[in-house]
């Protein structure tokens, strides 16, 4: 109902730019006890956080959770408010055991190895991810971590780095990143929970507008099959 690009960041932007203005012009109807001045802002404030928290309310609960298929991509807004990040699924195989230049390495139950690439659609800006994103495979009652070990291995193996973080060029530059989970679930039944950004970044995606992470809002994953 209400997309974060299109609604949830024009209204977060002038709610930056509204509080930058009516901080030092309280700070100044203050010093010069301008009690007239400061009501009126203050009513104007209350007005304008209480339409956003309507905003904010009414599209986290008129939504619903979303799987987005294989190979669709799901986008990040965060501290930034660009919305150009974004991560799709790009491969995924099962097995029972994994052979690396490390060893070979024998699942509890099954392996299913994923392959997620980050991306950007940003035209002229680099883009970077700063910190590797959260990830977990979720299923109807439960979600489960990668195998780090396992993982890192695989990774060593196939020429990606230890760690998915680096700088995204202007619509060409990828990060691939495979995650390795133990598990007895299908991929079929699985879905995918991708979190990118610091707690500053989360911070802010909690009070964007239709954001997928945003306050009461419905999850967005994605299909591993």
């Amino acid at each position: 109902m209400f997309d974060s690009a299109a609604v949830g960041l024009p209204m977060m932007l002038f709610t930056f730019l509204g509080i930058v203005v009516a901080v030092p012009t309280s700070v100044y109807a203050m010093v010069n006890r301008q009690h007239d001045v400061l009501r009126k802002l203050g009513m104007a404030c209350a007005l304008w956080f209480g339409i956003y928290l309507v905003f904010l309310l009414l599209a986290s609960l008129t939504s619903r959770d979303r799987t987005l298929p294989t190979g669709e991509r799901l986008t990040f807004c965060g501290f930034y408010l660009d919305c150009h990040v974004g991560a799709r699924v790009s491969d995924v195989r099962s097995a029972k055991t994994v052979t690396t230049s490390s060893g070979t390495f024998t699942a509890a139950q099954t392996y299913q190895i994923v392959q997620v690439t980050y991306d950007s659609d940003a035209v002229n800006a680099t883009l970077r991810l700063h910190r590797p994103p959260s990830v977990r495979a979720v299923w109807n009652d439960g979600a489960i971590r990668p195998d780090r070990e396992v993982t890192a291995a695989v990774r060593q193996d196939v020429g990606e780095a230890a760690r998915p973080v680096g700088d995204l060029a202007p619509s060409a530059g990828v990060i691939h990143a495979t995650y390795v989970f133990d598990t007895a679930v299908p991929a079929n039944s699985l879905k995918l929970a991708v979190r990118t950004g610091n707690r500053l970044h989360r911070l802010v995606e909690l009070f964007l507008i239709g954001d997928a992470d945003s306050i009461l809002h419905g999850k967005a994953y994605l299909a591993l099959g």
